[in-house]
């Protein structure tokens, strides 16, 4: 068997797109290899069953789990083969290949572990004439996966289907050519807005519903910030330590051991800090060394205790030989107070802590809270899901009252928490691996669908605490349809509220009713949230008015300026997939930012708040349709752009009118003097003409010496101020040069082809924050072109190479920045020297500095007091658009 038996074909009409995708599919397979982006939703399955049965050899496809390589085979039985059954010639089987196989990566990866084991798969695929290979989800490969899938690749003369929802764009350079190496570059993307404008996927909105830790949540919370704050008062006040880092042989003589500190830049600035703090004098060699004329050290604060103590105790050993004691006791008090991570010190950070908040019981309110709001709102329309971790058997109960204290987040937790207050009558049902339970008025209705699915009736028994819900006895061939069956009831309305874990429903189910879902899952890859999140904004046949609410959890923390860790979590995670804002005239974008709080939220108040506002905006379903309407009009695509905010605290245009105010002012008034200094004679003649007073002499004298010491106090803050002015012109003109510099040195290395069309685009906002992309380049290469952009603005640790750029004012220096060349342009002397010239043509006058010799080195030293990049530190973000 060499080809597919004949009339074999899709049973459905093609979507738009996917039409489109398939008539070009000639041109993509011209390479052999056709790679495709389709977000959950999109019907990328039966594209790629299309595109093989187009292809029409033998075919081998890799998916990443069991219950995606069941549905593989189940849609191309059902939509393709009109048929359940399936036939001989497909195998789920590695050591038995047959004309089409499907295999998960890991079991294939398994199967070759070694030489011999690869030799026998090998020949087996040979034998069976394979010549086309799919690699499903292939974005999260890892790296011992890679390495199998290409040593087949290379053994097979083979075209490749390539199909993900989320390529990679934000791993190491590295990583993305073993990803391109394998996939080939990007063919086509399919976008979300596309779906919504189709029909494919429901308009939908994301929303965040905030908590506060439980008392003795918060107690634990409070108890760890004394603990913290008690032993960073101890070291920053610890005389042994200052009495020993003041004989360090670096701080006593820093040019004979310039070697030490370019070594160690990161705890030679730590010292320095630390002793300014003590009111140690730190002599003018240091400060040539880390190159700040103004001899202003920052503050010693918990950052910089971090990397003292890391150094001390984990790096520094021939430094401190002779304090072992010392280091021991201070390591056990460290160890005491839950401030050492994976050997690692940290003062803000405590994994028992973030723990507690991402599991915070606080989140069974927030649950209950969206439950009733999403039922009064809804109705019986209301079709929810809630999706968790953990089954916690242990909240239920065999008494015939359930009055266990729920402590912790779970399937059972969050069950009894509805039920206890169900007030409305609600119909929630328990679907899991080992437990279901299922409300008494679907009971009927479940009967009759198990005889439909010809499978016995099992044993029924009502909860022992609750006689409105019930139980069956399990078994295995009950287990394999219950899925099914009971999404079927969930569809026709007899179950209103499914609580399930992540494991079961999170991939690979499909309930297209489901209008309403909240995410109470926090472990796991963010690529299966977004698949989870996919689950929810489907749309439904017959129900095109259908729309979805998607509900985030977070428990913040009232102690941590940013909120604490489930809060950086949820920003992470918004990351992985487009939606609109909360606005009138919304746009489509990712990023938390869509979504953002306008305030603040530091107490409870705050909170609650802000979750009536956002209530408010949920319960405006009829005006969803019309607002991605709206946002899709405004774009044509997806673009990816990088956003580099304005670096202070200040509004960008209440500083910058601020200094151009101050410069104005200081400026006249320097006129004013210069006018008072020089004219003073001519002031006294014209004087003495009209008053004939002779007297006025000594008035021009004082005036005139008045006039010359306000020139010289004015001339200089106006110099001043206008440096700083300097600082405040449109960035985003600055950002322009740079990223033209980045692209043409980046067509000359040939991460990005010559084409003229490909052009940099910059803009800065009111806000000051700077927007930058390329227009007409491809997916992959606008994404190179924005990390390496994103390198440049990072905060400087060990680049290979640094530039150093300077502006002047006449014949003064007024500022010298420093940033990073990015190591895709750092891997030879040639490159960096191209972008270095393209600098100096295009941005003006720069440095090239190769920080691997002595002379680079003591560049680093300033840079990572003085750097530019720091201003922005870990702001700079890539986001997706829709324009």
């Amino acid at each position: 068997m060499n080809q597919f038996p004949e009339n074999i074909h899709f049973k459905f009409s093609w979507r738009k797109y996917q039409k489109e995708l398939l008539e070009g599919l000639d041109f993509h397979l011209k390479n052999d290899h056709f790679h495709i982006i389709a977000p959950p939703g999109s019907g990328k399955t039966v594209l790629g069953l299309e595109v093989m049965l187009k292809i029409n050899k033998p075919t081998l496809i890799f998916v990443p789990t069991i219950s995606i390589k069941t549905q593989w085979i189940s849609r191309f039985c059902k939509l393709f083969l009109n048929t359940d059954i399936v036939p001989a010639w497909i195998s789920n089987d590695i050591k038995n290949p047959q004309f089409l196989t499907v295999v998960t990566y890991q079991s294939f990866n398994s199967a070759t572990k070694s030489d011999e084991d690869f030799k026998e798969i090998l020949n087996k695929i040979k034998t069976k004439n394979i010549q086309c290979l799919v690699f499903d989800e292939a974005h999260h490969l890892k790296r011992e996966w890679w390495k199998s899938l290409m040593k087949i690749k290379e053994k097979l003369s083979c075209k490749i289907i390539a199909l993900t929802a989320t390529p990679p764009y934000d791993v190491e350079y590295a990583e993305w050519k073993n990803y391109i190496a394998l996939n080939w570059p990007i063919d086509a993307e399919i976008y979300v807005p596309d779906l919504v404008l189709e029909k494919n996927l429901c308009p939908h909105q994301d929303f965040v519903h905030y908590s506060f830790p439980s008392s003795e949540e918060f107690d634990a919370i409070e108890t760890q910030k004394e603990k913290s704050d008690k032993i960073f008062l101890e070291i920053k006040n610890d005389q042994i330590l200052v009495q020993e880092l003041k004989k360090l042989p670096f701080f006593l003589d820093p040019v004979k051991f310039e070697s030490d500190i370019y070594e160690n830049i990161g705890f030679y600035s730590s010292v320095l800090i630390f002793l300014n703090e003590h009111k140690i004098k730190i002599s003018k060699k240091h400060f040539e060394i880390i190159g700040t004329e103004t001899k202003i050290i920052p503050p010693f604060n918990r950052d910089w205790a971090e990397t003292l103590l890391n150094f001390i105790l984990f790096e520094g050993g021939k430094y401190f030989f002779d304090l072992k004691e010392y280091k021991e006791n201070l390591y056990n008090k460290l160890i005491r107070n839950g401030l050492v991570e994976n050997n690692s010190i940290s003062f803000g950070r405590n994994e028992n802590i973030n723990s507690q908040l991402i599991n915070s019981i606080s989140k069974l309110n927030s649950i209950s809270e969206i439950v009733d709001f999403e039922y009064n709102n809804l109705g019986n329309n209301l079709r929810m899901v809630i999706l968790t971790d953990y089954i916690r058997k242990e909240y239920l109960s065999i008494s015939s009252e359930n009055d266990i204290e729920l402590m912790r987040i779970g399937v059972m937790s969050i069950f009894e928490k509805i039920r206890r207050k169900n007030f409305k009558k609600k119909k929630i049902a328990v679907l899991t691996g080992s437990v279901i339970i299922l409300p008494i008025e679907c009971k009927k209705l479940f009967l009759d669908k198990i005889k439909n699915y010809n499978i016995n009736v099992p044993e029924i028994f009502l909860l022992s605490f609750d006689e409105n819900y019930f139980q069956f006895q399990q078994d295995k061939i009950l287990n394999n349809k219950i899925v099914s069956l009971i999404t079927d009831i969930f569809s026709e309305g007899k179950i209103e509220i499914i609580i399930g874990t992540k494991s079961l429903l999170g991939e690979g189910w499909d309930a297209p009713c489901i209008n309403s879902l909240i995410l109470a899952s926090f472990i796991g890859s963010f690529v299966l949230s977004n698949q989870m999140r996919g689950r929810a904004i489907r749309s439904e046949f017959g129900n095109p008015e259908k729309t979805s609410n998607i509900w985030h959890l977070v428990c913040l923390n009232p102690v941590d300026e940013n909120f604490g860790e489930d809060f950086k979590v949820m920003k992470r995670r918004f990351k992985s997939f487009v939606g609109i804002d909360y606005s009138k005239s919304p746009h489509i974008q990712n990023s938390f930012e869509r979504i953002k709080p306008k305030m603040n939220l530091f107490n409870y108040s705050d909170i609650q708040r802000t979750n009536l506002s956002t209530f408010k905006i949920a319960s405006e379903r009829k005006f969803l349709c019309k607002k991605w309407d709206f946002a899709i009009s405004k774009g044509s695509g997806l673009i990816e752009e990088i956003k580099i905010p304005f670096p202070e605290r200040e509004s960008f245009m209440r500083t910058k009118k601020f200094y151009y105010d101050k410069t104005l002012q200081r400026t006249v008034l320097t006129l004013i003097s210069g006018v008072l200094g020089f004219g003073g004679q001519s002031l006294v003649s014209i004087l003495s003409r009209l008053k004939n007073i002779h007297s006025l002499y000594e008035l021009g004298t004082f005036v005139s010496l008045f006039g010359f010491v306000g020139l010289f106090i004015f001339g200089g803050y106006t110099f001043k101020t206008f440096k700083i002015f300097l600082r405040y012109k449109n960035i985003s003109k600055d950002f322009l040069k740079i990223g033209t510099v980045l692209l043409e040195s980046l067509q000359f290395e040939g991460s990005i082809k010559k084409n003229k069309n490909i052009v940099v685009e910059s803009k800065s906002d009111k806000d000051g924050i700077v927007i930058c992309c390329l227009k007409n380049a491809s997916t992959q290469e606008n994404g190179i072109f924005l990390n390496a952009l994103k390198e440049i603005v990072s905060p400087i640790e060990k680049p290979r190479y640094l530039i150093v750029r300077e502006e002047k004012f006449l014949f003064f220096l007024m500022k010298q920045d420093y940033n990073p060349l990015p190591d895709i342009l750092a891997k030879n002397k040639k490159t960096a020297e191209y972008f270095l010239n393209q600098w100096q043509q295009k941005v003006g006058n720069a440095k090239l500095f190769y920080t691997q010799n002595a002379v680079g080195r003591k560049m680093l030293v300033k840079a990572r007091f003085n750097s530019y990049s720091s201003n922005f530190q870990k702001k700079a973000e890539i986001i997706n658009e829709w324009k």
